[in-house]
Parts: C-alpha cells; sequence; structure tokens
C-alpha cells in the first residue's frame, strides 16, 4: 500500500508538472492565431478577462467563460463509388479529400479498397544470361505455358515481356581480354552487356514468347555481382519501350543466381557520373534495344530504385538461390511489394514461384501513405470481420470483396501552405489524394470590427483583445506614444503605497500590471497578488486535496466539501454505521466525516472503533450492535410484536462445518443468549457495498440451544484434560532432566578419582629420558 501511495504521488507531480510546463508555453502566445498552433491551448475571448494571459491551457483551472478552441476538418473533394467488376475500375473511394488541420488534432477519414476481378497485368520478366544461367533460360521457354495458365486463373488479360542482363563492360566488372570473359570455342556466348530489351510487352503467344528468350544473347563477366540494378531501372522507366499499360498491375520477375551491384560500385572502373534516372535504350529493330549508358554512368542507388518503383506502383519479385536470398531481402526491406524467394538449381520452380507470389499479390491489400515530415499517418482495419487494430496491411482476402480502413491524420505545425499526401495501394495505380492546409486561424480574427470602446476608442476588439492603432499601446490601447515607459503610472500599480510594483511579480504597463508567467502556475489579480498553487497542500501534494480551486492563496472547495483544505465532507453518510443505521451507532457525532465517540453512560470509558460501535464495559462490540435485530428476526414470538423494519439486514442460515465461518477475513463469530434463555452464534461481516451480512449458525438443525449442551461439558472436560496432560509432560520433562545431570555428575566424579590415582603411574609411549649413561669397557680391569 506504501508503495503505491508513493506511485499515486509521484504520478500527480508530473501532471502537475506538466500543466504547469503548458501554462507557461501557452501564456508566450500573444494572438489567438498563434495561440491555435499549440493543440494543448486555447484562446479566451472574454471582454473583461484580465488576471491572465488570453493564450491559456486547456486543462489549467480558469476563470474564462468563452474560449475559442478551432477543431480540425475534412471535406471530399471525388467519391467515385467502388467499381470491382467492370472494365474501367475504382479500387479506392474516396478518391480526394482536403483536410484543414490544427497541430495535434487529428482527423480520421475512412476509406475503402478492394482488387478488381479481371484486372490487367502486365508481367516483364528480367533474367540473368551469364553462361551460368543457361539452364534458368531453357527451363523459362518451357513453362511459358504453365505461367500464361497460372495467371489467367486470375485475369484473361496478360501481357508478357522479357530482357536480359550481365554487367556493365569495363574492367574490373569484365575482362578487356574477350577469352575471359567467354571460352572462345563456345560460339554463343556474346560480349558483356549492362541490360537489352528483348520483347516488349504484348499478348503473345507461348511460342514466340519462347522464341524471344531463346534469341536473347549468353554472355559472361569476371567477378561475381551482377548489373542487376542496371537492368531493372531501365526495365521501369522504358515505359512506352517496354510496353508498361497505365491501368494494370506491373508485375517484374527478376532471375539471377549472384549478389548485385549498387551505386558507388561504378568508382571501381572510374565511372564517376551517378545514375541520372532516365532511360537510355538504343533501337536494335523489333522495338528491342540495349543500354546505351552503362559505361558511363554508375549504378543506381537501391533508394532509387525503391522511389521509382513506389511511385510507378511496380511489383518486384526476386528469384535467386538459398546463398543469396538474405542478400536481396535487406533491399526487399527497402522497397515495398517487393519480396524474394528461393530458386532451385535447375529453375524447375519457376512455375510455382510465379503462382504464389501471384495469388498472394492479389489476396492482401497493402496501403502505404506517402512521408512528409509535417504529418503523422496511423492506419486502422479490421480486415474482414478480424478485430480492430492498427494496420496498413490485410491478407487472405477475396477478390471483388471490398476492405474497410480508418485512416488518422494529425499534424504537428502550421507552417507550410499545402501538402500534397497520396495514399497509395502497393501494386495497384489507383490511390487517394489527401490535400492538407493549416487550420491555424480563429474565426473571430476575420470578423470586421470598427474602432471599439473597450480599446478606450484608440483600436479594434479582436478575438477579445484590442489591437490597438498607431501611437497607442497597452491592453486597453490606453497609452499613449511610440515607446512603453514602464515607471510611467507605477503607483497605479502598488497595493499599499510605497509596495513593490505589481507584488514583484509582473510589469507596470501605463498604470495596469501584466503579471509574469510562473512555471507553477498562472499568477494574477490586479496587482499579480494572486496565484493558483500556495493554497494548503495534502501530505500527497495535493491542492486543496483534490476537491477544490486554489484561487488566490484559499481554495474555494467543490459542493459536498468544507475546510481550508477542503477535506471534511459536509455530509454525515461516512459515519453512519452500517449495522444500524445510526450516525456512529449513537455513540458520537460526525466531523469531519469521522466519527467522534462519546463516553460510556457508566463514565468507564469512551466507545471506539470506526462508527463507535465498540462497547468497553460488555466487550461485544458490533456484535452488540446487531444482537437486536437478529433476535428480532429469527426468535420473535407469535405474541411479540416488535418492529424489525428498522433492521438493513436479512440473516442466512449456516451449517456448523461451512469451513468459511472461521477462514473468511474480517468476519466475527458472535454468541449471545436471547430472551428464551437458549444459547445462539452468528457470524457477522460487511461486503462490497458496505451492508452487513448476519448468518446464524445452525447445529445439526437447530440455530438455538437450551440448557446445557453436551458439548459445553465436552468442551469443558476437554479443556481440563489438556491441563492436566500438560502438567504431567512438564513434571516427566523435569525428571528425566534431573535423572540425566545425576548420571553426569557421578561420572565425572569417577573420572576425577581415575586421575589422581594414575599420574606417573601409565607410562608415556613416546616419552624418552633426556639422560644417556655410557660405560667405560676397561673400568675395573
Amino acid at each position: 500500500m506504501l508503495g503505491c501511495s508513493y506511485k499515486f504521488i509521484y504520478l500527480s507531480l508530473i501532471l502537475v508538472f506538466i500543466r504547469n510546463v503548458e501554462s507557461v508555453r501557452c501564456g508566450g502566445y500573444s494572438t489567438c492565431g498563434e495561440c491555435m498552433q499549440d493543440f494543448s491551448c486555447v484562446w479566451c475571448q472574454d471582454k473583461q478577462y484580465y488576471s491572465a494571459p488570453r493564450c491559456i491551457s486547456r486543462d489549467s483551472p480558469t476563470t474564462c467563460v468563452s474560449t475559442v478552441d478551432v477543431s480540425s476538418s475534412m471535406t471530399v473533394v471525388s467519391e467515385m463509388p467502388l467499381e470491382l467488376v467492370s472494365g474501367s475500375f475504382t479500387q479506392v473511394t474516396p478518391q480526394e479529400v482536403n483536410l484543414y488541420l490544427r497541430p495535434g488534432k487529428p482527423v480520421n477519414i475512412s476509406l475503402t479498397v478492394g482488387h478488381a476481378e479481371n484486372f490487367p497485368v502486365d508481367l516483364y520478366f528480367l533474367m540473368d544470361l551469364s553462361w551460368s544461367m543457361r539452364t534458368s533460360r531453357d527451363v523459362l521457354t518451357k513453362v511459358t505455358q504453365d505461367i500464361i495458365q497460372a495467371i489467367n486463373q486470375k485475369s484473361d488479360d496478360v501481357k508478357l515481356g522479357f530482357g536480359s542482363f550481365i554487367d556493365k563492360n569495363v574492367p574490373p566488372f569484365t575482362s578487356a581480354i574477350s577469352e575471359f570473359n567467354c571460352a572462345p570455342d563456345n560460339p554463343n556466348c556474346s560480349p558483356p552487356y549492362s541490360f537489352y530489351h528483348q520483347q516488349r510487352l504484348e499478348n503473345i503467344s507461348p511460342e514466340d514468347f519462347k522464341k524471344s528468350v531463346m534469341e536473347a544473347p549468353l554472355a559472361g563477366n569476371v567477378d561475381d555481382p551482377e548489373g542487376s540494378l542496371d537492368a531493372l531501372l531501365q526495365s521501369m522507366v522504358c515505359v512506352d519501350r517496354i510496353g508498361w499499360r497505365e491501368d494494370s498491375r506491373k508485375l517484374i520477375l527478376l532471375f539471377t543466381d549472384r549478389d548485385f551491384h549498387f551505386a558507388m560500385d561504378g568508382k571501381l572502373a572510374g565511372i564517376l557520373q551517378e545514375n541520372d534516372g532516365l532511360c537510355h535504350l538504343n533501337d536494335t529493330g523489333n522495338g528491342s534495344g540495349y543500354y546505351t549508358k552503362g559505361a558511363i554512368q554508375d549504378y543506381p542507388s537501391v533508394g532509387m530504385i525503391s522511389r521509382i518503383a513506389q511511385e510507378n506502383n511496380f511489383i518486384i519479385l526476386f528469384a535467386v538461390p538459398q546463398e543469396y536470398k538474405q542478400v536481396y531481402q535487406g533491399m526487399v526491406d527497402m522497397i515495398p511489394g517487393s519480396s524474394v524467394d528461393i530458386l532451385s538449381k535447375d529453375a524447375s520452380n519457376i512455375v510455382e514461384i510465379v503462382k504464389t507470389k501471384y495469388d498472394q499479390i492479389t489476396t492482401q491489400m497493402r496501403l502505404s501513405p506517402g512521408y512528409n515530415k509535417n504529418i503523422k499517418t496511423r492506419l486502422f482495419s479490421s480486415c474482414s470481420g478480424a478485430t480492430l487494430e492498427e494496420r496498413s496491411e490485410c491478407t487472405d482476402i477475396k477478390i471483388g470483396v471490398p476492405i474497410q480502413f480508418t485512416l488518422e491524420v494529425t499534424s504537428n505545425t502550421c507552417n507550410f501552405e499545402k501538402i500534397e499526401l497520396p495514399i497509395a495501394l502497393i501494386g495497384l495505380t489507383d490511390k487517394m489524394i489527401i490535400n492538407i492546409y493549416p487550420q491555424c486561424k480563429c474565426p473571430c480574427e476575420h470578423v470586421e470590427t470598427g474602432i471599439s470602446e473597450a480599446c478606450n476608442n484608440n483600436g479594434k476588439l479582436v478575438c477579445g483583445a484590442c489591437q490597438c492603432n498607431q501611437n497607442h499601446y497597452g491592453r486597453l490601447c490606453q497609452c499613449y506614444g511610440n515607446n512603453m515607459d514602464i515607471q510611467s503610472g507605477e503607483e497605479l500599480c502598488q497595493k499599499t503605497a510605497g509596495g513593490p510594483v505589481c507584488s514583484g511579480r509582473g510589469e507596470c504597463t501605463c498604470g495596469i500590471c501584466t503579471c509574469h508567467t510562473d512555471t507553477r502556475g498562472i499568477i494574477s489579480g490586479t496587482f499579480c497578488e494572486c496565484d493558483n498553487w500556495t493554497c494548503p497542500k495534502t501530505r500527497d501534494g495535493l491542492l486543496c486535496n483534490g476537491h477544490g480551486l486554489c484561487e488566490c492563496g484559499s481554495c474555494t472547495c467543490d459542493p459536498g466539501w468544507s475546510g481550508q483544505l477542503c477535506d471534511c465532507p459536509t455530509q454525515d453518510t461516512m459515519c453512519v454505521s452500517p449495522y444500524d443505521g445510526e450516525v456512529c451507532s449513537g455513540h458520537g457525532h460526525c466531523d469531519c466525516g469521522r466519527c467522534v465517540c462519546h463516553e460510556v453512560e457508566q463514565g468507564v470509558g469512551i466507545y471506539t472503533g470506526r462508527y463507535c460501535e465498540r462497547n468497553p464495559v460488555s466487550g461485544f462490540g458490533a456484535c452488540e450492535e446487531v444482537r437486536e435485530c437478529v433476535e428480532c428476526l429469527n426468535f420473535q414470538s407469535e405474541e411479540q410484536e416488535d418492529d424489525c423494519s428498522k433492521c438493513m439486514f436479512q440473516t442466512n442460515i449456516i451449517e456448523m462445518n461451512t469451513t468459511n465461518i472461521i477462514v473468511n477475513e474480517g468476519v466475527t463469530i458472535c454468541s449471545f443468549v436471547n430472551k428464551n434463555k437458549c444459547s445462539y452464534s452468528f457470524t457477522l461481516g460487511l461486503n462490497l457495498q458496505g451492508v452487513p451480512v448476519v448468518n446464524l449458525i445452525s447445529r445439526n438443525g437447530k440455530v438455538e440451544v437450551c440448557g446445557t449442551p453436551l458439548a459445553i461439558g465436552l468442551g469443558i472436560g476437554a479443556g481440563v484434560a489438556v491441563i492436566v496432560i500438560g502438567i504431567l509432560t512438564l513434571l516427566a520433562y523435569k525428571l528425566c532432566i534431573e535423572i540425566n545431570d545425576r548420571r553426569e555428575y557421578a561420572k565425572f566424579e569417577r573420572d576425577l578419582d581415575m586421575a589422581k590415582s594414575a599420574v606417573n603411574q601409565m607410562p608415556n609411549e613416546i616419552y624418552k629420558s633426556p639422560i644417556t649413561k655410557f660405560q667405560n669397557p676397561t673400568y675395573g680391569k
């Protein structure tokens, strides 16, 4: 509980600090338009509002009655209905909206999208035709019919095209010695090239497509990475040469078995000119052509590829060996709508790749909002019945079934005139255009007003504030001159003669105090003598106990509260005993929401307990308070006419073996003898609503026991038995200790006698005498 209290205090202090910071920030705006640039601020347009800055925090306490709080809004410019089955497709609605955004105030746009049935498909095969890919080329020619059939399941309007690439034909990417690029005995190996567009997108037969693929030249190079990005860029920007249709699903399927070169790699060959992102194909007849700037311009960057793909709604599918999948995955992560799949060594899974990826494209819908640093967007959708959550993509959808999205748009500034934000459908040409305009002007600023008496006929009243004419200044245009004389009229800004100007917390302008801003709150008053933070606080740091407003150093309490700290409820409801319905159980009076208990009638103490329900003489407490009602409700005879209507509870009957009699926390067991001279017991507790819960205890179906019950006799006998057994146990323990001590002492005496008698009688095995005797063998002879 203590930890929770500290957390509450900490969070409260943070909230107060945030509000104070907002108040200071808002107070720095001088016009209504400037005030509207901050979402946390509102503008006070009361004419007689002089106590504080007019731009105030929306969460700060204030005396202002009329405030200006401009909201964001939306108008729909174009909203053609969704059309997913006819030849003229509309796959998103609305198509264009205008948003008028105030910073920090979002607008939600509901849009509907869907995949059209039989939507045109342009599929361009872009194949690495270095010598190691010759097998893949042959496989592609064999499975063309299968690829067309797979796509025809979703659309019968399919156009196919084909192009190939190797690498820049400059060292060190290729060798100046042609034999190093291709074996001299191989007549089918051509000189290296960056990109060759072979077949324009057309409704071509499988036989014609096979012929175009087989005519594409195989070539070789000397380094591992290939010129994939050169070819990819040209295949996207050469719109007319490739034959891309404006309203179609544009797919590029790139096959390679190697890594790729990217921007700055051209420096290895001395190529310093960056890629211009334009089409550079010559004409070799029948619409085909080679990329002519391969040896002049550097490789494009992945960022350029991504930008062009998004702007023109290309879907790029990479088919690469397992060992290069991670390399291409890095590029896929930067190009929305693209994907990478594993190409088998013999390229036998080309059909499966095309079919799987096309199914995936036509069963998912992904929206991509444009980016602008001043705008924040969030997308939400339930995706056909799922839970509404923030997401930009729905999967497992059906062609021709509309999907609902909600787009939340928020601006963070007013420093722009217009922003055009596209919301693109990945892989489709349809998009929604959002025209965003700043909503940072107050309606009252556009109202034509003449010279106002409220401004001393020296200015106009705009949004409640005076805009002074030339040579006048001051809050009410009451001052004349070009320069404000702060010392002028200082005596009018002193609360007492000789006292501090504006209480030392403001500036005197032409006899009127302009109060300073303060991080702790708002300074106000004619002489800046008031503030909203110096009122009494609770131990938790709450002003006015959270039940009132701090006005000029004192608390103005909310209804139902009183006291200097607004900590005393004016009602006695908090002192009403739930047991008998009386204020403080009739044994005290209510003071500030707490019971003040009186003395007991006998004068031997005072009542205790939250509701003064405990009598120190009887010791029964709450049990005594409910006893009368319990007997009235359960033991009243027909002849008795006691009124039980004052009882605030009903009693229940429970058996003695009910476990919750003794285990429930907050439950008391009460026992009394009723008017029938019979004993009874009941449990007493309070439920969550504070209402007494009384359960009369039944023993073998009887709620009262008359006479001397067997249980009492058994209880007394058991108590005596416990006492006797305890005494016998203590005596036995004492006897054991005494016997043990006597044995130990006797043993000690025997050991002591033995030690005395054995001194120097028992030889020491390790003892050696220090005396050595020698005898002369000739002595005595």
